[in-house]
């Protein structure tokens, strides 16, 4: 007896048999080798791609220097993260003593913008 789905004719034994066997064989894995990758490089060879591990880079130290007496220094920094900037800025005198900071956030606007604001 034939059957029709989506127009096309399927036999009890191709629907209901081998069609669940293939599956089974699937799900068992005998038709398929599973390969397990832990990421990325494990899998691109099995797709004849060549992945390059990027060479890290070095740390650098980053320290505040004191301007001469009777001058101030400014720092800023603005940054963006998931649409939402925020902007900073102190002034500091020689001696590291805070003279005065500001601090907002902008929503959603451009790094750029972000810095700008900093310094305005």
């Amino acid at each position: 007896m034939m059957r029709s789905i989506v127009g096309l004719a399927w036999s009890p034994v191709v629907s209901s048999g081998g069609v669940h066997y293939t599956i089974f064989l699937l799900h068992t894995g005998k038709l398929f080798q599973f390969v397990h990758w832990r990421g990325d490089f494990d899998l691109a060879p099995h797709f004849g791609i060549t992945l390059v591990s990027p060479t890290p880079n070095p740390s650098t130290l980053v320290y505040w220097r004191a301007p001469s007496a009777g001058y101030a220094k400014i720092n800023i920094d603005g940054c963006v993260r998931d649409g939402f900037a925020s902007a900073w800025s102190v002034i500091r005198d020689h001696t590291g003593c805070c003279i005065r900071a500001f601090s907002a956030g902008y929503g959603d606007i451009f790094i750029l913008e972000a810095e700008l604001k900093a310094i305005l």
